[in-house]
């Protein structure tokens, strides 16, 4: 009984720590129980860029087809197979982002970036966390979390774990490649030129 009890108090100190690393939002542009839109300060712990090209007029239908083609491949638990292309986000999350990063980035500061989460499905329990931004006419998408299951989901325990994924760029997208003088690498950074 101690043991958990000491296992729950480090569970609520890390929480508190995560908590308390995150920069508050500048300015909400949506928000509900489980997911947001949030004009943020540029998050600790990835390569800073300055003079982010914000505010800027993106058409909502430019920005759905930008959103549309960004693709990912992940593999299961025990396997190292990165299996076929899954779009990252869900029709249900493109009806809600399309319109809300639209006002986000008319909004948006140049030193903000463009913070959300959210679900899969309209009533689902699996979500999709990241963040946003334009620079020098590129798109920028670093995904935090894909498809992660909320604590209290029961799928997750009926789906096989997945290990790893990775972007799977396509029509004149690239990664992110840090400056050689960085020591991080970050898989979950991609760009792709606004037409």
């Amino acid at each position: 009984m101690v043991t958990q009890l000491k296992n729950v108090f480090w569970i609520i100190v890390l929480c508190a720590l995560v908590v308390s690393c995150t920069s508050p939002p500048h300015m909400t542009i949506y928000q509900t129980e489980t997911e947001w839109v949030d004009l943020r300060e540029w998050p600790s712990g990835y390569p800073t860029l300055t003079n982010l090209s914000h505010p800027t007029d993106l058409e909502p239908g430019q920005l759905r087809e930008l959103l549309e083609h960004i693709q990912y491949k992940q593999s299961e638990l025990f396997s190292s197979h990165m299996g076929k292309r899954h779009p990252v986000f869900s029709e249900s999350q493109l009806t809600l982002l399309t319109p809300e990063l639209t006002k986000a980035f008319g909004q948006a500061l140049p030193e903000e970036v463009i913070d959300f989460r959210v679900r899969k499905e309209q009533t689902g329990h699996r979500y999709t966390k990241g963040f946003c931004f334009i620079y020098q006419d590129e798109f920028h998408l670093i995904i935090q979390e894909l498809q992660q299951p909320t604590f209290d989901s029961s799928a997750y325990l009926a789906r096989p774990l997945t290990i790893h994924w990775k972007f799977s760029p396509q029509r004149n997208q690239r990664m992110f490649t840090p400056s050689s003088r960085s020591t991080h690498d970050f898989p979950h950074w991609i760009i792709t030129p606004i037409l």
